[in-house]
């Protein structure tokens, strides 16, 4: 029985994000690396893909905030970077959660993370990280895709069902082997217990009562070696019936035995 393997593959999918209603305030893109003027650009892309999605009932960003906010609040805004400073900042503003954004340039990539913070609890309710490879076009993109990923965006789950894995019946395959070297052993002993056998009977040979004794040697050996044959045959045959089924469906068992002078294979089962 051939293992199956199956995986859940999550494909984006382009449903209408949870409502959670409410107000959020979009933070404008903080960067230390990325030229200034892409910056209201990409804060502007953020704030329509947050306002498009329908999550929330009201987006501020950009020019409302700076009215709304006092000097102070500015200055505090700009250092502004743990959790609790950010929620002091989105209290001024009366909303219920803040998205914060971030650009960096490392290397060819352009790295992004948002973070959404609840505003009540003072606490980070999301965070997305994202790398995009490419051009600035492509960082658009990247925000745009990122946006869906921090508000929870639905993901239509595929069931993919895999090729069968390859099982390669191992143990079948070593008795098998050694079914065969044991043949083989048997075959040379048989061969030298032929020739000893014929020196035996040559009159002209000298020593001929030796070469019966060697004859009857390698004969008792040939026979053993044949004997173990049989046995890995009978057990890669129980080992290939066994691994192709589960427990209940066949019971075998094998009764092996070996002497001097051969050996006996006894086997019974449910097929």
């Amino acid at each position: 029985m051939l293992p199956v393997a199956l995986y859940l593959i999550a494909m984006p999918h382009s449903g209408a994000m949870p409502h959670v209603g409410g107000q959020v305030a979009v933070i404008d893109f903080k960067t230390s690396d990325v030229r200034d003027a892409l910056l209201p650009v990409l804060t502007e892309v953020l704030t329509t893909e947050v306002a498009n999605s329908g999550v929330f009932d009201g987006v501020l960003a950009g020019r409302d905030i700076q009215q709304m906010l006092s000097f102070e609040e500015k200055k505090q805004m700009l250092g502004c970077d743990d959790t609790s400073c950010l929620a002091e900042i989105g209290g001024a503003l009366g909303v219920d959660r803040l998205i914060v954004p971030q650009v960096a340039r490392v290397s060819d990539a352009w790295v992004v993370t948002l973070k959404q913070i609840d505003i009540r609890g003072a606490s980070t309710e999301g965070r997305v990280y994202e790398r995009f490879a490419g051009d600035e076009g492509a960082l658009l993109d990247g925000v745009r895709a990122s946006v869906g990923k921090l508000l929870g965006a639905p993901a239509a789950t595929t069931s993919v069902a895999i090729e069968p894995e390859s099982s390669i019946p191992v143990v079948p395959i070593a008795f098998g082997a050694a079914a065969l070297a044991s043949a083989g052993v048997g075959v040379a002993f048989a061969l030298k217990a032929s020739g000893h056998e014929a020196n035996a009977s040559d009159p002209t040979f000298v020593g001929g009562q030796r070469e019966i004794v060697r004859a009857h040697d390698a004969a008792r050996v040939a026979n053993i070696a044949y004997g173990g044959a049989a046995l890995f045959a009978v057990g890669g045959v129980v080992a290939w019936l066994l691994s192709g089924s589960s427990d209940d469906e066949r019971d075998v068992v094998a009764a092996f035995g070996a002497s001097g002078d051969g050996a006996s294979v006894s086997v019974a089962g449910r097929f």
